[in-house]
């Protein structure tokens, strides 16, 4: 099977990009590595991916133009398989083995699998794992791994109103959850996630690190499609494939 990572990378310090694509190269699969440069590319980049996809400008929706552009390609060329990994996060080597292990175990071949759901780990900006859990009814991009069944809603990151970019994974994870698709989840935890969300510390009784940010304003889509009308609303919907203001 053609395996493909998708990355959008934005103004990430040559360090963190270096840890993201040695983690995709680690693979104990062979697997290929796009980079999308979300308007700042790094032109060292080119001489150590599969694809190097320099975009002309910033897109300022949170890497989702860069990571449906990514998508899409990765489509055209081929590929069986699609994850995304975001430019400060990075994979187990045996991330992409679990995936297509989980998706045989479930469904008895991948063909017949739509999607793999993976676990991550939340880890400090110092490195170590912080003691956090995965929050029910969510799917942070990271963690999907799409085989041909749902390759029809990459275009929702492309397609969604920039609006909602700020929410953009849980637009995704609305679209093709209302879907009838065969999905499975993977026991392992297999994804490193960089957290910087100040409230997922707070949560468990921990002083955010210094690096820690806000939650982003959830509500902001919300109230702009409150705001539309009626027509309008249905086009929103017909993009994205899902009823947001539900």
């Amino acid at each position: 099977m053609k395996v493909a990572y998708i990355t959008p990378y934005y103004k990430e310090e040559p360090q963190v990009l270096e840890r993201c694509i040695k983690s995709v190269a680690a693979q104990t699969i062979k697997v290929d590595h796009f980079l999308i440069s979300d308007g700042y590319p790094q032109d060292w980049v080119a001489s150590r991916v599969a694809r190097h996809i320099p975009l002309g400008k910033s897109h300022g929706d949170y890497g989702n133009t860069p990571r449906g552009i990514g998508a899409q390609l990765a489509v055209s060329d081929g590929y069986d398989a699609i994850g995304f990994l975001d430019a400060d996060n990075w994979l187990d080597p045996n991330h992409t083995e679990e995936c297509l292990k989980t998706a045989i175990g479930n469904y008895g071949s991948p063909l017949n699998c739509d999607y793999v759901v993976t676990k991550r780990r939340f880890i400090r900006p110092n490195l170590t794992v912080a003691n956090i859990q995965e929050e029910s009814n969510h799917i942070d991009t990271n963690c999907y791994f799409l085989l041909r069944g749902a390759y029809s809603f990459l275009p929702v990151w492309n397609l969604m109103p920039k609006e909602f970019s700020n929410v953009a994974d849980r637009v995704f994870y609305k679209s093709i959850m209302e879907a009838d698709l065969n999905y499975a989840t993977n026991k392992a935890v297999t994804v490193n996630y960089l957290n910087l969300w100040a409230t997922t510390y707070e949560a468990v009784g921990e002083v955010p690190p210094p690096e820690a940010k806000p939650n982003v304003e959830g509500v902001r889509g919300y109230k702009w499609l409150a705001e539309l009308d009626d027509r309008r609303k249905e086009l929103v919907r017909r993009l994205v494939g899902t009823d947001l203001s539900a």
